[in-house]
C-alpha cells in the first residue's frame, strides 16, 4: 500500500474524544519510507509470482470493544492511542484521514467494524506522516471487518509503536457502495495507559560483553515466526515496496511489482546461507536475514561467504565474485549495502548461536564501520519489528558490535 497523495475529509463535524490527549505528546516521526533521489537503478518491470497463497488473516469480530471511551457521533480530526470509539457514514470510495498521537512502546488494537449494511469494504491503514509510506495496514479481500494487527492470531498481543507520532491514521471504503462503520483504539499497555509506565530500556544491555552479551540478546529476543511464504510476501509487497518498486540488495536494480516477483527476475536472499544453518524454521523465514535479489546475482553469490574481492571472475554494479588475498573464493556486495549485510550476519550469528569464520568477520567488521546504520535501515528494522515482532539490536544500536569481540 502506498501513500495517498491526498487525502479527503468527510463533510461531517469534528468532535473531540472525551479522553485528554496529553499523555502522548508527539514528536519528531518515523524515518522516511522513501529511497534517497541519488539512488539510481535499473528499473524492471516484473509479473507477480501467483503461486504463493496470501494470509489476510481477515475474521469477523461480533463482540463490541472492551473500552470506557464513550461513543462519540462523528469522526473526529484527531485521536490519541489512549483510547478512541466514534462511528460515522463512508461513502464509496472515500478516505478519512485522521491525526493519531502516539508514543514510543504505545501498544493497541484497532477495529474499522460495519454496522447496518454489511456490503462494503473497509480497509485501515497507519501512514508516516512525512510521505514516507505506510506502516501497518488492513486490506481484506472480503466483506469482513479490518483490524490492526492485521494478522488475526496478534490481536491479543496488539500493535507496538516504535518511535513517537504522529501519524496519519487513513480509513477507506474501497466498495462502490457507502458504508456504515464503528471505529475503535485500545490501548493494552505502554505510555498510553495510565496505570502502565515505560518499559525497561534494554538497548545498552547494561554494559555487558562477549558472552554475556550474546545470551542477554538471546533472553531479550522475541520472535513470531511468519513461515517462508508470508515472510517473502511482506518483503516484496510492504516492507522493501517503495512505491511499487523493490531493489536488488546487491546490484540496486530496481523492479517494479505489486506482489511477489517471478522467480527467474527476483528471489529472495537469504545472508545467511540455507546450506550453513538458515534451511529450518524460524530462521529461513526471519526477515532480517532475507534481502530481495535479482536471479541470476543471488545465483552467483550462492552460499560464498562475504569477503574482500582482490581477483574477480564476475562483477556487476559494484558486487563481485573471485578471489580474496588468501585465494578463497568469496562474495563482495556493493558498498551501499555492506553494512547492513554485515548486521544481517552478526544478527544471525548472536540470536541463533552460530560462528562467523575469522577472515568473513574481518571484512563485515569493517563494512559495519565504513557503511553505518542511515534512517533507510532504521525504517526497515523498524517494519520488520512490525511484521514478526524482533528488532537486530545491531541497528537500534550500532555500538554494540565493538563489545563482542568474536563472533
Amino acid at each position: 500500500m502506498t501513500p495517498f497523495p491526498s487525502l479527503k475529509r468527510p463533510a461531517l463535524s469534528v468532535l473531540l474524544l472525551l479522553f485528554i490527549l496529553s499523555g502522548c505528546t508527539p514528536a519528531d516521526s518515523e524515518p522516511s519510507n522513501t529511497l534517497p533521489d541519488s539512488d539510481t537503478g535499473q528499473l524492471i518491470d516484473a509479473t507477480p509470482n501467483n503461486d504463493t497463497t496470501e494470509n489476510d488473516a481477515a475474521s469477523d469480530h461480533d463482540t463490541a470493544p472492551q473500552d470506557d471511551t464513550d461513543l462519540v457521533e462523528g469522526i473526529p480530526s484527531q485521536i490519541s492511542t489512549r483510547g478512541a470509539l466514534f462511528h460515522g457514514t463512508i461513502e464509496a470510495g472515500e478516505q478519512i484521514a485522521i491525526e493519531l498521537l502516539a508514543s514510543r512502546s504505545d501498544t493497541v488494537v484497532i477495529w474499522f467494524r460495519r454496522t447496518e449494511d454489511t456490503s462494503w469494504h473497509p480497509s485501515v491503514s497507519i501512514e508516516r506522516t512525512d510521505g514516507g509510506g505506510t506502516l501497518v495496514y488492513h486490506n481484506p479481500r472480503a466483506n469482513v471487518d479490518a483490524h490492526i494487527p492485521y494478522r488475526a492470531e496478534y490481536l491479543p498481543q496488539g500493535f507496538e509503536f516504535y518511535n513517537n507520532g504522529p501519524y496519519t491514521l487513513v480509513l477507506e471504503n474501497t466498495a462502490t457502495t457507502p458504508g456504515s462503520f464503528e471505529f475503535s483504539l485500545e490501548c493494552l499497555s505502554g505510555p498510553c495507559n495510565n496505570s502502565s509506565s515505560d518499559p525497561e530500556d534494554p538497548v545498552d544491555f547494561e554494559d555487558l560483553r562477549d558472552d554475556a552479551l550474546r545470551r542477554a540478546i538471546r533472553a531479550q529476543h522475541r520472535h513470531n515466526s511468519l513461515g517462508y511464504s508470508e515472510a517473502r510476501r511482506e518483503m516484496f509487497t510492504t516492507i522493501d515496496n517503495y512505491n511499487g518498486q523493490v531493489e536488488c540488495i546487491y546490484t540496486g536494480t530496481k523492479v517494479t511489482t505489486s506482489g511477489i516477483p517471478a522467480n527467474g527476475t527476483m528471489n529472495t536472499e537469504h545472508t545467511w546461507p540455507q546450506s550453513k544453518g538458515a534451511k529450518s524454521e524460524p530462521k529461513k523465514s526471519d526477515l532480517h536475514h532475507l534481502f530481495p535479489s535479482i536471479s541470476t546475482v543471488n545465483s552467483r553469490r550462492s552460499n560464498h561467504d562475504f569477503g574482500v574481492v582482490v581477483d574477480a571472475t564476475w562483477s556487476e554494479k559494484g558486487s563481485k565474485l573471485g578471489k580474496d588475498a588468501n585465494g578463497q573464493t568469496r562474495f563482495e556486495p556493493r558498498d551501499a549495502s555492506k553494512g547492513n549485510i554485515a548486521r544481517a550476519m552478526f544478527y544471525f550469528a548472536v540470536v541463533y548461536d552460530y560462528s562467523i569464520d575469522a577472515d568473513q568477520e574481518a571484512a563485515l567488521r569493517a563494512w559495519h564501520i565504513a557503511d553505518p546504520v542511515d534512517d533507510i535501515e532504521r525504517a526497515r528494522n523498524d517494519a520488520i519489528a512490525n511484521a514478526q515482532r524482533s528488532r537486530n539490536p545491531f541497528v537500534d544500536n550500532p555500538e554494540l558490535v565493538s563489545r563482542i569481540s568474536d563472533f
